[in-house]
């Protein structure tokens, strides 16, 4: 009996730190993300940069040209940009631009309908050549 009630309260025990521990995950994810890594969340590749959004906008312009990606559109605001085009293999592609300061700003690109990271990747590689 002693067996069961021990096998009971570690199931109990274990499920109870599953949430905890995965909003530690999230934090972990977000604290890396913020500290100049990527994140790559729910198909978006993101990374913050000092940079402003009117550069990193300039700078994504010319990755599109460098990589052959269509533009169908493009809107350029105060405080954030938009870029969507259709790279080579006809798939969407999708990058916001979001300023976080004055002078540093949130990119995020995504790549097909479910997202592709090493694609993504490839562009924001590119974007930061052009910076």
């Amino acid at each position: 009996m002693r067996k069961v009630w021990k096998g009971l309260y570690f199931s109990v025990v274990l499920w109870m730190t599953v949430p905890v521990l995965t909003g530690c995950v999230a934090f972990a994810v977000g604290a890396a993300a913020g500290a100049g890594g990527y994140a790559y969340v729910k198909g978006n590749l993101e990374r913050n940069y000092d940079h402003t959004v009117s550069e990193l906008y300039k700078a994504a312009l010319k990755a599109f040209k460098n990589l052959n990606i269509e533009k169908t559109e493009a809107e350029r605001e105060e405080h954030a940009a938009y870029l969507y085009g259709l790279n080579d293999e006809g798939k969407k592609v999708k990058v916001i631009i979001e300023a976080l300061t004055e002078r540093s700003s949130k990119l995020e690109v995504r790549v097909g309908i479910l997202g592709d990271k090493l694609r993504s990747q490839e562009i924001i590689t590119v974007i930061e050549n052009k910076l």
